[in-house]
C-alpha cells in the first residue's frame, strides 16, 4: 500500500515560498489531497504541515485553512517576531558595551544576557494557538488513520531529535501547539521551550539543528514515497562574495551562520540521507521480487542500526522521493524582519513553480499507483 508523504523543511521567512507553492498546487490540482496521508514539518514547516492535513481531510470545510498558510506570511515582521522590551539591565549593559563592540553588538549582548534570547516570539505564540484551536487539532487527531503529521523538535537537554505526532493516542492540542511553536524557536536568539516529559520537563528548540528536511520522521512513520520541499537552493549555504570584517559585521555574520550557513549545511545532508533511504528501499523491493527473504535482507542491511533495518524489512518500504528545491534567483526573505514585499514575491514565486511544469511533476509523482 502506498503511503504518500509531504515534507516541508525549516527556513524561517522562506516558509513563503514553501505556502505559495503548496497553495498552488492544491488549487491547480484539487484532487491532490486524496494522495496525501503523512505530512511532516520543522521551523516554519510545522507552521504549514497541520493546516494541510485538516484541508486534505476535507477541502470544502477547510480551504479557510488552505488560504490562511498564505496570508500567515503576508504580515509584517511585528506580527510574528518582537525586540525585547527595553528594561533596566538591558540598557545598563548595552550603554558599557557601546564604546567596545559597536551598538547592534552590545545590543544583542544585552538581550541575551538579560532574557537569554534576542527576539521576543509572542506574536508567533498567539498565532499557533489562534489557527490551531483545540476543535481543530481534536478533529486531526481523530482522524489518525487517515493522516498523520509530525512536528519536529530538538531537545536542549539530550540533542536529539524530538518528533511529535498527531496520531500518539496521549496527544493533547496544548502540547501539540507547544511542540509547533518549539519548532520555530531558533537558538542563541529566540527562547526554549519547556515541556514536560516522563524523564521530567526538557527544554525543546528549532527541529532544524538536527533535521530541517525532516524526511526520517516520515520514514519511520511507514511512508512510502516523499515529496520534500526544501527551502535553500544548491549551494546556498556557501558564503556569498564579500570579507565579513570588524563589529560593522558582526550581526550580519551571526545571522549568516545561524540562519543561513547552519541550516543549509544541515539540510544538504538531511537530503542525501533521504536519497539513501529511498535507494536502499529500491534495493530492498528488488531483492525481495528476486526471492530474497527476511534473513537475506537482514544481511543486505547489515551495517544499519536494528531500527532501520525493521523498517526496510516491513511489508512496504520508502522507495520513492522527490526533492524540490527553489530556482537559483527565486526571491527568498533572508531574515527574521520580514519584508512584505519581499515575502510577496515569495509567495508569488511559490505559486509560479505550482503552475510550471515542475508542478506538474510533483502531481504526477505523488498521484502515480
Amino acid at each position: 500500500m502506498t503511503h504518500n508523504a509531504l515534507v516541508i523543511s525549516g527556513g524561517t521567512a522562506r516558509g513563503a515560498y514553501a505556502a505559495g507553492l503548496v497553495h498552488g498546487l492544491f488549487t491547480r490540482f484539487p484532487s491532490l489531497h486524496q494522495h496525501l496521508q503523512l505530512f511532516s514539518g520543522t521551523s516554519t514547516g510545522s507552521l504549514i504541515a497541520p493546516a494541510l492535513a485538516l484541508y486534505c481531510l476535507d477541502p470544502a470545510r477547510h480551504r479557510a485553512l488552505l488560504d490562511q498558510l498564505v496570508t500567515r506570511y503576508q504580515v509584517p515582521s511585528t506580527e510574528a517576531f518582537l525586540d525585547e522590551p527595553d528594561k533596566l539591565l538591558y540598557r545598563a549593559l548595552k550603554w558599557v558595551l557601546t564604546p567596545f563592540l559597536g551598538k547592534d553588538a552590545a545590543r544583542a549582548v544585552a538581550k541575551v544576557a538579560e532574557t537569554g534570547a534576542v527576539v521576543d516570539a509572542s506574536p508567533l505564540k498567539r498565532t499557533v494557538d489562534t489557527e490551531y484551536t483545540d476543535a481543530r487539532l481534536a478533529e486531526l487527531f481523530a482522524a489518525r488513520q487517515r493522516v498523520q503529521v509530525y512536528v519536529n523538535c530538538v531537545s536542549a537537554q539530550t540533542g536529539g531529535l524530538v518528533a511529535f505526532s498527531s496520531a500518539d493516542p496521549a496527544m493533547t492540542p496544548a502540547r501539540f501547539r507547544t511542540a509547533i511553536f518549539a519548532s520555530c524557536m531558533q537558538p542563541l536568539v529566540m527562547p526554549l521551550v519547556p515541556m514536560d516529559s516522563p524523564a521530567g520537563v526538557q527544554e525543546l528548540m528549532d527541529g532544524g539543528i538536527r533535521d530541517v528536511v525532516p524526511v526520517e520522521s516520515t520514514f519511520y512513520g511507514g511512508a512510502t514515497r516523499v515529496l520534500a520541499l526544501a527551502l535553500f537552493p544548491d549551494g546556498e549555504g556557501l558564503p556569498k562574495p564579500g570579507p565579513f570584517s570588524g563589529r560593522k559585521h558582526l550581526k550580519e555574520l551571526a545571522q549568516r551562520v545561524v540562519f543561513d550557513l547552519l541550516d543549509g549545511e544541515v539540510q544538504d545532508d538531511d537530503v542525501l540521507e533521504a536519497r539513501l533511504l529511498a535507494s536502499l528501499g529500491q534495493l530492498v523491493r528488488h531483492a525481495r521480487a528476486h526471492g530474497a527473504d527476511d534473513a537475506a535482507v537482514t544481511a543486505l542491511l547489515s551495517a544499519l542500526r536494528p531500527e532501520e533495518r525493521a523498517r526496510f524489512l516491513a511489508p512496504d518500504v520508502l522507495h520513492g522521493l522527490y526533492v524540490h528545491r527553489p530556482a537559483r534567483g527565486v526571491p527568498l526573505v533572508e531574515t527574521l524582519r520580514w519584508d512584505r514585499d519581499g515575502m510577496q514575491a515569495s509567495i508569488d514565486a511559490g505559486r509560479a513553480a505550482a503552475l510550471s511544469d515542475e508542478g506538474q511533476r510533483m502531481h504526477d509523482f505523488l498521484a502515480a499507483p
